[in-house]
């Protein structure tokens, strides 16, 4: 089967990178770019014949803040990736991006090359966290003083689940996670929609914010 390259919508308030991103993409086999605007206001006086796939969104534009207008964003673009590009690791930061429907966090500076499979992990897994996020993420985590309550027990997770969750948290992709713990990468997938039922999510970012909201996996 044939694959179209995905479009591609960037918010990116410097210029300059801005511009380098939409040319990157357009060269890239697998993506092109439909918009690229330096504000969320801009954006939306914009009339698309197309829409993205994925936006590519900086957290920090001049005069607004995306993380308070996540929630609009994707009412307007319901099915569409939504990856934060930032040179911001304020663990809070992160942990609201995710819970207000960011699928991946992207630290700035980086390489297009490594933007583009950033895009393309999204693409394959539902979401993506740089390893710097992951970190802070953990960090986070590690320092709350909520309950100590295992949440193996909260959500009846087989010993499999608990495993396969924990991997996740680590910032794991799913092949990662076969080949960690010698498995196929179907019975990983039949596992993380187990988990995901029990949780009542629907991708990895909402996985790790609920993990952070709850309770510490022992």
């Amino acid at each position: 089967m044939q694959k179209y390259p995905k479009p591609v919508g960037i918010i990116e308030d410097n210029i300059s990178l801005r511009t380098n991103i939409a040319d990157y993409i357009n060269l890239s086999d697998n993506y092109f770019s439909v918009f690229d605007v330096s504000s969320i206001e801009n954006l939306n006086n914009l009339k698309l014949s197309i829409k993205p796939e994925i936006i590519l969104l900086d957290i920090h534009l001049k005069g607004e803040n995306s993380l308070d207008n996540l929630e609009s964003l994707q009412q307007k673009f319901p099915d569409t990736y939504i990856l934060i590009m930032t040179g911001d690791l304020n663990e809070k930061n992160i942990l609201k991006a995710l819970e207000n429907g960011a699928k991946g966090y992207v630290n700035k500076p980086f390489e297009m090359e490594g933007l583009i499979k950033a895009m393309n992990k999204t693409f394959e897994d539902g979401s993506f966290l740089s390893p710097v996020a992951t970190t802070s993420l953990l960090n986070l985590i590690n320092n709350s003083r909520k309950p100590s309550s295992s949440i193996k027990t909260t959500y009846s997770f087989t010993m499999k689940e608990s495993e396969i969750v924990e991997l996740l948290r680590q910032g794991m992709s799913y092949n990662e996670i076969a080949e960690k713990l010698k498995i196929s990468y179907h019975t990983v997938n039949h596992h993380i929609k187990n988990i995901y039922h029990k949780m009542d999510v629907n991708s990895k970012s909402k996985l790790i914010a609920e993990i952070n909201n709850s309770f510490k996996i022992s």
